[in-house]
């Protein structure tokens, strides 16, 4: 397919909404709920969506194609012994640059980290990464399941610390934490050399308690639906993103919109209800709250002064392999996102299929980026660029202006 293209600069302010939700065993006993998160995705339309208790590829796929736009990818899938975590992304906005596990007592942390995609970013080289951390602690209110949260947030901070630069980080998923005042909370605001932030600045006792209604992520059911869903209404703040403080606090690339963070559909007056009567959405969403999970989501705006219209994705249809690129002046950036290292040759065309430029690269697995210049007499108009990998072609049409 190909896709005629313009890519103009221009200059403002862009917004990230990011979003964590737990699925509840999707696809699970109860496929048939993709119409809810549909309907759920649409009200929100996040630009990044971590989910929880997801399980199987099946389950992500699905999810991608029934419940997203096209404008969506998500990233590669890693299957560990309990429930997993994925990420969905909106491609015009960010780009995946990587991803990594971490393997805990129970079940795998997910780091993904994406970067912004930046119409400038051939010229500035002002790259600006995002690194989110999608988990599911251990559930439970004994002193056992307590110290495996404690060693899970361990786990994860021992990783921060020691294999990132700890900048522009939101965790978030389903901590299962009861109270403000859990070691595994408590070590995760207050350790280790990064420091990590609740933006509700509430490390209260939560669980079952009126005063707190408002942070309540769980349950949305006071009925069994059959399905494995807890009940009991709304009584526990389970669902949070916690936050790095200079997405919080600094004058930053990537800066929080202050009072954006919510639990989608709480409205505070539902507590040990159902979600089903509240007035914080529209009644259609409450429904699908009510059915897809007996968890709601939680959700978050970050604010950028980038102008997000840049990269554009080739249609590869490889889920290990992903082409992106821009085009400022004279000079096309590519960027490459593999898991195995590739040969690429790219080549220029007039659209009557003249060869205006060729070049071949060989990229190594992870992301790299390469740039090709057009020739100086390259004139003003249609062009067709051709990807190959020697196995597989891609090809995509653009418009060229000659200044």
């Amino acid at each position: 397919m190909f896709l005629a293209l313009t890519v103009q600069v221009s200059y403002g302010k862009d917004t990230l909404r990011v979003m964590f939700y737990n699925l509840l065993n999707f696809p699970g006993t109860n496929p048939d709920r993709l119409d809810e998160l549909k309907i759920i995705l649409d009200h929100v339309e996040p630009d990044l969506l971590a989910v929880n208790e997801l399980k199987d590829v099946d389950g992500a796929n699905d999810i991608l194609a029934s419940a997203l736009s096209s404008k969506y990818k998500r990233a590669i899938f890693t299957n560990g012994t309990d429930t997993d975590n994925m990420l969905f992304y909106n491609k015009e906005k960010v780009i995946l640059h990587s991803q990594e596990e971490i393997y805990t007592s129970l079940r795998i942390i997910n780091h993904y980290k994406v970067f912004l995609n930046d119409p400038n970013l051939a010229t500035t080289n002002d790259t600006v990464f995002l690194n989110l951390y999608s988990l599911h602690l251990k559930a439970g209110n004994t002193s056992d399941n307590e110290k495996t949260r404690l060693g899970e947030v361990d786990d994860l901070m021992d990783y921060i610390d020691n294999q990132t630069n700890g900048e522009n980080i939101l965790i978030g998923g389903d901590f299962n934490f009861y109270s403000g005042n859990e070691p595994a909370y408590t070590f995760l605001t207050d350790s280790g050399n990064t420091t990590i932030y609740d933006p509700l600045n509430s490390p209260n006792d939560w669980n079952n308690n009126s005063s707190y209604s408002n942070l309540h992520t769980q349950s949305t059911r006071t009925t069994s639906l059959g399905d494995g869903g807890s009940t009991g209404g709304m009584d526990d703040r389970f669902d949070i993103i916690f936050s790095t403080g200079d997405i919080l606090y600094t004058d930053n690339d990537l800066n929080y919109i202050v009072n954006s963070y919510q639990p989608i559909g709480n409205d505070g007056n539902i507590f040990n209800g159902s979600v089903t009567g509240t007035s914080a959405v529209p009644s259609n969403v409450a429904d699908a709250l009510h059915v897809m999970s007996d968890h709601i989501p939680i959700y978050m705006e970050i604010e950028t002064a980038k102008n997000l219209t840049g990269f554009k994705s080739f249609p590869t249809f490889q889920e290990a392999f992903e082409i992106y690129y821009t085009i400022n002046n004279n000079q096309i950036q590519l960027n490459f996102n593999s898991i195995e290292n590739k040969t690429i040759i790219t080549n220029i065309l007039s659209i009557n299929g003249s060869l205006i430029k060729s070049q071949t690269n060989n990229i190594q697995s992870g992301y790299s980026n390469t740039t090709l210049t057009l020739p100086e007499n390259a004139q003003s108009g249609l062009y067709l660029m051709n990807i190959t990998d020697g196995q597989e072609s891609w090809s995509k049409k653009f418009t060229y202006f000659h200044n």
